[in-house]
């Protein structure tokens, strides 16, 4: 997300979060801005952990 505001854009976010993960226990999740991403014609990066048992 270009640009992004907590203060005007977190609400959306989280709102949409919630559509796809409803419940009281919803996945982990953290936002970090950045000034680029590792590869110029990157549109966004993932990173993520699973935990199978």
């Amino acid at each position: 997300m270009v640009r992004y505001d907590p203060d005007t854009e977190g609400r959306a976010i989280a709102d949409g979060l919630k559509e796809f993960f409803p419940g009281d226990f919803p996945p982990a999740t953290t936002w970090i801005g950045v000034s680029s991403l590792a590869v110029k014609d990157f549109w966004s990066e993932i990173e993520a952990i699973a935990v199978l048992e």
